[in-house]
């Protein structure tokens, strides 16, 4: 079944969207004005129907740019309610099923064990898979499936497992838990999924904060940021992609795992970056039925979504059967508006620059509201594949607004359930790709296939040849590494070697010489697990002085991989010479309790002697990350070294002091209190008679210090009784809130704000309990980040677990606000009663 229509779509449209309806902008007026209610669409707006459309009409339905048509791969009942893919090195294709999301707008049943994972097959090489077998059934709300060895990988919270077919029928017979304490079945939105392997031998996840490895029998994990939503991608350097929703792209330029090491770093640059600030959208349709469609930065005058809300499924297409053209472009699905876009990619040696492909266009639309796009995948054909979960119902019950849920009931979108389908997307002038897949290849086919022109052969054959542990295929692999006239193949060659436990200094050295920066870059990690000879430590010099900005960043952040001596004094010397800010943090990043020595060595060698901005900043940084360790003993031993720095090194002290003043707001009134393990030595005679300039910030900062034995009136009166168990009951429901705000409250910047320090959770009791109780529509701006987000409302409904989680984040993280009683939050409760909106942050602030 094949469809090839022009832009504007000519099969199924309702050519009268719009009747004579209320303007627009009265729609936005009633949605910007506080109230206890979300508006309504006009009466007389003229919403196409949605009927659930067989295969055959929903394939009408699309509209897909010139010189490509879509084809049915493959539909319900061979597959029902897919929202995740992966294809394994047979071909097959391995659809998670989520079949219990959502059954209704109040998600009843969906932890009833029904989902599963199915193994799609395509018997007859005609592009359409024919035959199904369940791998896995009896699964709750599985987020994401990796085919490996002879099983898969599948996230089926609160587990990640392994699942092995050990007599090749195609079913599990074994399986065993590799990682616990997965979130995904209250919340789903916002969990764990991807599960992409990565051209350095490890499985990157998506808003999860661990990625792991397994080498033989053993896993191995490490701990990285949790950003992104639903999917994950790589190019071909390796770099990853996310897409948050309502941003169709950030990326990770270097690997996202640095970001974790020093857990007091504000943020590593290069680490989820946006690539674009142009997330406009072009639907067939008219699409009310979105989240917060009350909103005009959601509906354009013609009631379509304006912008991204959903977007998911993030793919990078490495291949060539669509063309040159496409070749690294970036599809973004966003099922809220029935699309799927494109964006080009363009790194400018800083960055990378995503570009929409067309002007008030998109790639792929359908005027069929169902249709739901939610992953994005290369086939071994060269095809672009994408998977339709076909629903009504996308949004999550947990932040479903009434103004989408009167659309849902209002035009029965929760029903049916149980649909599916797999698209296929080819050039019209082109045959896919057909030939040997990797399975059926022997190890020194598998190394030439480290050369192929199409990415998802060149990642199928690495892990193929790892798997096998082709250690015999070891001169090829070496050979192709450093003499493939294709940079792509050598860097796969090299990420073989390493996989295989076979890679040598040598070859890292061989690297470093390469003509292209991506070579030189992966030079510096493979060297890292050789920082015990200091060979590898004068490899790193030479790279940290390279003339490709990336390099020097990359070589600076494998320098903090080395041991505590060795890693001071590499580190030191990449400061002395450093003036980018990329570097200034790739340096924090390798210091985590480190910061403070680290400093008097820097003032002790000399490369501190002289005052310049760098060098401030070098200092903030490091200082910021003192404050946030929440080290008693590390904050007092940098007051020691201001101290004594003071008279000798002046700016120091005055860059230090002032960064403290600064973070932690002591000219507010709402400071934040200073704890150390003991007095700081000298300090006094700072504060009191100190050197001009810095005695003055002394004196500001003093007051704030407490330390075992100085009393203090300010502080407040430890938690005891009722409070104490307050506290105690919030930190444990915590849980339902640091999938997003993060166990340290710190959040996922541009996605979660911080509630450390927040001035709307230390503030008046009654906002804060308003928000638990009806949630909190963005934006709002946190230390000048913006959030745009929708919280919902708190999971529980007893005033006693709302007033405990409360308490808890009033007083964790540094926090020192009081108390909250139950009392309090009924009495909000009561106040506003029968408020269907979420709180805006003008409203809290009465505003």
């Amino acid at each position: 079944m094949l469809a090839r229509l022009p832009i504007t779509p000519i099969a199924l449209v309702i050519a009268a969207v719009l009747a004579a309806h209320a303007p627009r902008a009265a729609l936005a007026q009633q949605g910007d004005q506080p109230g206890e209610r979300q508006p309504d669409l006009p009466p007389d707006l003229d919403v196409p129907p949605a009927p659930p459309l067989s295969p055959d009409e929903a394939l009408a339905a699309f509209a897909i740019q010139p010189g490509f048509r879509i084809e049915l791969a493959a539909a319900e009942p061979l597959i029902e309610d897919p929202v995740a893919a992966a294809f394994d090195s047979r071909g097959r294709l391995w659809v998670v099923e989520m079949r219990s999301y959502m059954p209704d707008p109040d998600g009843t049943g969906e932890h009833t064990p029904v989902s599963r994972i199915v193994i799609l097959e395509d018997t007859d090489r005609d592009g359409r898979f024919d035959h199904a077998t369940t791998f896995l059934d009896n699964l709750v709300l599985p987020r994401a499936v990796l085919p490996m060895r002879d099983g898969a990988l599948i996230i089926a919270p609160p587990h990640l497992i392994f699942a092995r077919d050990t007599d090749g029928d195609g079913r599990a017979d074994e399986q065993r838990t590799i990682l616990d304490a997965l979130s995904g079945l209250d919340n789903v939105e916002h969990a764990a999924n991807g599960l992409l392997p990565g051209i350095d031998n490890w499985i990157h996840l998506s808003q999860h904060n661990t990625e792991l490895r397994l080498v033989a029998d053993r896993i191995l994990t490490r701990r990285t940021p949790a950003h992104g939503q639903w999917g994950i991608a790589h190019d071909d350097l390796g770099r990853l992609y996310y897409t948050p929703n309502s941003e169709a792209l950030r990326t990770d330029r270097f690997p996202k795992h640095y970001a974790s090491r020093n857990p007091a770093l504000r943020r590593l640059l290069g680490v989820d970056e946006p690539t674009t600030n142009d997330h406009r959208t072009w639907p067939a349709r008219v699409t009310p039925g979105v989240n917060r469609g009350y909103r005009p930065e959601t509906l354009d005058d013609d009631y379509r979504l304006r912008s991204l809300t959903a977007a998911c499924g993030t793919h990078v297409y490495r291949d060539n059967l669509l063309g040159p053209d496409f070749l690294g472009n970036a599809f973004i699905c966003e099922p809220a508006g029935n699309l799927v876009k494109r964006y080009i990619l363009a790194d400018d040696g800083d960055a990378v620059r995503a570009r929409q492909a067309y002007e008030h266009a998109e790639f792929l639309t359908s005027t069929d509201e169902r249709f739901r796009p939610v992953w994005a995948l290369t086939g071994p054909d060269g095809a672009l594949y994408i998977v339709d979960f076909y629903r009504g119902i996308i949004q999550h019950r947990i932040y479903m607004t009434t103004w989408l849920r009167r659309q849902v009931e209002g035009r029965a979108l929760d029903q049916p359930i149980g649909l599916g389908r797999i698209w296929r997307i080819v050039p019209e002038d082109r045959d896919p790709r057909a030939g040997t897949l990797p399975h059926d290849a022997d190890d020194a086919e598998l190394v030439a296939m480290l050369a192929h022109p199409a990415g998802w052969w060149r990642d199928t054959a690495q892990r193929l040849l790892i798997e096998r542990n082709a250690t015999s295929q070891q001169p090829a692999i070496r050979e192709l590494a450093h003499s493939s006239d294709d940079p792509r193949a050598r860097l796969h060659a090299l990420w073989t070697l390493e996989g295989l436990n076979l890679l040598t200094l040598a070859d890292a050295r061989h690297a470093a010489r390469d003509s292209e920066s991506p070579i030189r870059a992966a030079a510096a990690r493979l060297a890292e697990p050789f920082l015990d000879d200091p060979a590898a430590h004068d490899l790193l010099r030479a790279l940290a002085a390279d003339p490709a900005r990336d390099v020097r960043i990359q070589a600076v952040l494998s320098m903090g991989e080395a041991p505590a001596p060795a890693r001071l004094r590499l580190l030191a010397e990449a400061a002395a010479i450093a003036h980018d800010h990329r570097v200034r943090t790739a340096i924090a990043s390798g210091l985590p309790d480190l910061e403070v020595p680290f400093m008097r060595a820097m003032l002790d060698s000399g490369a501190w002697t002289l005052d310049s901005k760098p060098a401030r900043e070098m200092v903030a940084e490091l200082a910021e990350c003192v404050l946030r360790s929440n080290s008693r003993e590390a904050l007092r031993g940098l007051l020691e070294l201001a101290a004594a720095e003071s008279a000798r090194t002046r700016w120091f002290a005055e860059a230090a002091l002032a960064h403290l003043v600064e973070s932690a707001r002591l000219r507010t009134d709402r400071p934040r209190a200073l704890d150390l393990d003991r007095e700081p030595a000298a300090w006094s005679a700072l504060a009191e008679s100190g050197t001009l300039g810095v005695s003055p910030l002394a004196r500001l900062i003093d007051p704030h210090l407490r330390w075992p034995g100085r009393a203090d009136s300010r502080a407040p009166a430890p938690l005891a009784g009722d409070a104490l168990q307050l506290f105690q009951r919030g930190r444990a429901l915590y849980a339902a809130c640091a999938m997003c705000h993060q166990p340290d409250g710190l959040g996922v910047p541009r996605q979660f704000p911080p509630l450390a320090g927040a001035d709307l959770v230390l503030g008046d009791p009654d906002a804060l309990a308003r928000i638990m109780l009806h949630g909190m529509d963005g934006p709002v701006v946190r230390d000048g980040v913006e959030y745009d987000g929708l919280m919902p409302r708190a999971p529980w409904d007893d005033a006693e677990s709302i007033a405990a989680v409360m308490t808890y984040i009033r007083r964790a993280w540094g926090n020192e606000a009081s108390p909250v009683e139950p009392s309090l939050v009924e009495r909000v409760r009561a106040r506003h009663a029968g408020r269907e909106a979420a709180w805006t942050e003008d409203e809290l602030r009465g505003e």
